[in-house]
């Protein structure tokens, strides 16, 4: 479900994940790998994920479920 908020949210704020990325300055290749939870942005990578999509910090599990579950304090 995180997974389809994602990818929702990139369209959403960027039109496409090829916009995302060109935008972010990552790979559609890395991005599809986080919609698909293969992978998940951690520490600052995460920090300009959720500033890029507009995602306030509180709300970062709504959108990487999966991937913070297992994430700890650094």
């Amino acid at each position: 479900m995180a997974r389809l908020k994602l990818k929702g949210r990139i369209i959403e704020t960027f039109g496409s994940v090829n916009a995302f990325a060109k935008q972010y300055g990552t790979t559609r290749q890395t991005v599809n790998n986080v919609i698909r939870g293969e992978c998940t942005p951690k520490g600052f990578a995460l920090l300009g994920w959720l500033t890029a999509l507009r995602i306030p910090e509180n709300e970062a599990y709504i959108f990487f479920a999966e991937g913070l579950e297992n994430q700890t304090e650094e």
